[in-house]
This record gives structure tokens, C-alpha cells and sequence, in this order.
């Protein structure tokens, strides 16, 4: 990111060209002398995700001086503004897939993907006969703190134990998610019943 035409517009996030490079202090000519071509000139434009820049598109031409005309560099950056767009759509379709497994409230899996992921993952288990331990786990006197305090504090209850959760299990490889109302399950991957029951039992006490 600090080498070269490209890098420059990289980290100052402003379009940049050069007539001729080979007196152009930014200009980096190793990519030249890897793929024999000689670059005279050149126009670089920077592609944003927001406010920030994300990549850049460089135009380089084997002419000099007067290579590019005003309508070309125009083009550029509207295709500068394509592909910022292209990128963004498909971050934000990730971010839309993943808000999808999500349980609203704690942050944990929610019970739909729990099924999909409980699935592949039993495949995966007998296929390479490795252990699963599955952990059910629900809060007990849930309900009186609904009754006594009111829902909002039973949500506050209901994110902490997900956040507990989450730190607690302490294995990369689980895979945690809020079945439902205050019911939680963990899905222990390669991991013996004799560790299944220390890891149940330091959640308990933790929670």
C-alpha cells in the first residue's frame, strides 16, 4: 500500500496522474521489469467504500505525455464508482446473511441456523468419527425475574448469559445459539463427554 503511483493515491486518498513516469518520484517500475511492459504514462484513480478507500484503479499507457484526455479520466472514475458499489453490495449481502443467523436480542445463533449448522456438523462427526457433546441449558426462575422486574430487565438478563456464554465455553470451534425464550445450546464438536461435563459445569457456576 506504500509502493508506488498506486500506493500514493492509496494512502492519500486523491487521483493522481502522471504524463511520464520515468521522472515521476512516486512511480514504482518493478512491475514493469516483471511483465516487460513499458508503462509511459499513467492515471490513478482511488475506489471508496464510504469514506475510506478501499483499492485502486490504475489506467497505464504505453503513450506519453498528452495520452489521456479529460472524457477518459471522467470514465475512470465512474468506473471507479461501479466497482466501489459492486463492493459494497456484496459486503453488504454478507453482513444481511450473517444478521440472518442471528439471534436479535443476545447475538447467539439463532434456532434456525442451529439446525442447518447442528446438522452438517453430526455429518461431520460420524464421517471422520470424532465426539459431540450437545449442551441444553435453560435459566432457572427465568420467569420470576419477568414477574418482579419486568421484561426489560429479563432481556438484560437474557443478553448478559449470551455474553457469558460466548466467553465462558471457551472453544473456537463451539458453537453457541438461543434456542429459544431463556434456552441455550452449545454444540461441542470433537470434544469427549468428560470434557463436555467440566465445560457444563464451569458455564453453571459462572452463570
Amino acid at each position: 500500500a506504500d509502493q508506488g503511483i498506486a500506493g500514493h493515491v492509496y494512502l492519500s486518498g486523491k487521483a493522481y496522474s502522471s504524463r511520464d513516469v520515468a521522472s515521476d518520484r512516486f512511480f514504482d517500475a518493478s512491475i514493469d521489469a516483471e511483465t516487460q511492459y513499458r508503462t509511459q504514462s499513467l492515471v490513478a484513480i482511488p475506489i471508496r467504500i464510504g469514506t475510506d478507500v478501499c483499492g485502486v484503479l490504475e489506467l497505464i499507457n504505453r503513450r506519453g505525455a498528452d495520452s489521456y484526455t479529460e472524457q477518459e479520466r471522467d470514465l475512470l472514475e465512474i468506473f471507479a464508482d461501479y466497482i466501489s458499489i459492486s463492493i459494497q453490495n456484496v459486503l453488504d449481502g454478507r453482513l444481511a446473511q450473517e444478521a440472518a443467523k442471528r439471534d436479535n436480542l443476545t447475538g447467539l445463533f439463532n434456532d434456525r441456523y442451529l439446525h442447518s449448522a447442528l446438522e452438517q456438523t453430526l455429518v461431520r462427526c460420524r464421517t471422520e468419527e470424532l465426539d459431540l457433546a450437545l449442551l441444553f441449558l435453560d435459566l432457572d426462575y427465568f420467569k420470576l425475574v419477568n414477574d418482579s422486574l419486568g421484561h426489560l430487565a429479563g432481556s438484560q438478563v437474557l443478553r448478559e448469559t449470551g455474553q457469558l456464554l460466548r466467553r465462558s465455553v471457551g472453544l473456537a470451534r463451539a458453537l453457541v445459539a438461543r434456542y429459544g425464550g431463556d434456552e441455550f445450546v452449545v454444540v461441542l464438536p470433537d470434544v469427549p463427554a468428560v470434557e463436555a461435563m467440566a465445560i457444563a459445569e464451569r458455564l453453571r457456576a459462572d452463570i
